[in-house]
């Protein structure tokens, strides 16, 4: 009986000690902060984001050297079915789709992953504070990374 009563103690207290899931970011992503032209602090680089709809925004990052509009990348943010997708289409990958799947981040607002890609792997949107966006690619371990800081541009 002493045995009976010690495992059911055992069950119960390592039931109370396992832990627990937590969802990071149980709502749907909200990428409407993003609509609208940004621009490199270090470089005349922008992206230009537009808003579709609930579902899809179009972005498009291009250089603006001497009077010369280049297009660097199209992007898209877009739903398929319950998947948040980030495509970018960049003119060293002849304009070809790459896609990336939202993956919740506490760390970024807008954070999307492609395991199989060779660079980046990951793609991060962070919406600062003082409302500027700092946008971040990486290694899916975080040893390869780039920075890119960008400051809104107010259009009237």
């Amino acid at each position: 009986m002493k045995n009976v009563i010690w495992l059911s103690m055992l069950v119960i207290f390592g039931m109370s000690c396992s832990p627990t899931t937590k969802m990071v970011n149980k709502k749907d992503i909200d990428p409407t902060w993003i609509v609208g032209k940004w621009k490199r602090v270090d470089k005349d680089n922008f992206e230009k984001w537009v808003k579709l709809n609930e579902t899809e925004y179009l972005g498009v990052a291009y250089s603006n050297n001497s009077g010369n509009v280049e297009i660097e990348e199209n992007l898209r943010i877009f739903k398929r079915e319950k998947s948040w997708i980030y495509e970018v289409k960049h003119k060293q990958n002849e304009f070809k789709p790459v896609e990336f799947v939202w993956t919740p981040s506490p760390a970024a607002n807008l954070r999307f992953v492609n395991a199989n890609n060779d660079f980046p792997q990951v793609v991060s949107y962070i919406q600062n504070p003082n409302g500027n966006l700092t946008a971040k690619i990486s290694s899916l371990d975080d040893v390869k990374k780039e920075y890119f800081e960008f400051n809104k541009v107010f259009v009237q």
